[in-house]
């Protein structure tokens, strides 16, 4: 899958699960957080289903995988428009930018889909 399918594929994952703000994931319908088949993901959470089916953080994949994940993720902050500080790793930046007081699941579906729009590979 290239990057555009990828924030394509994330954004529908939000748009089909819900919205979640302080985890990658957080509890299903049913107030379980152990089927991450229905649990809602926040961007972070959303990229990693994209990537590799499963909400969990990079840190728990393989070296290859997690490289995988933070090339796609920092090209996806780039897009947003989320500047790059330097300290935090990419998927720390889609994080703090994801659990913004404000930010909404209409703007994280807007900006996967807007970033799928303008990326080049």
């Amino acid at each position: 899958m290239n990057d555009r399918e990828l924030f394509l594929k994330a954004a529908d994952v939000v748009r089909g699960r819900g919205f979640n703000q302080g985890y990658y994931w957080g509890p299903d319908p049913s107030g379980s957080t152990a089927n991450w088949s229905r649990c809602p993901v926040c961007i972070a959470g959303a990229l990693s289903v994209a990537i590799t089916g499963d909400p969990v953080p990079p840190i728990l994949w393989t070296d290859s995988t997690r490289g995988t994940y933070n090339a796609v993720a920092s090209r996806l902050a780039d897009l947003i428009g989320i500047e790059n500080d330097q300290i935090l790793e990419p998927v720390g930046r889609l994080g703090a930018w994801n659990d913004a007081p404000e930010r909404t699941a209409d703007e994280v579906i807007a900006a996967l889909e807007s970033a799928a729009e303008r990326v080049t590979s």
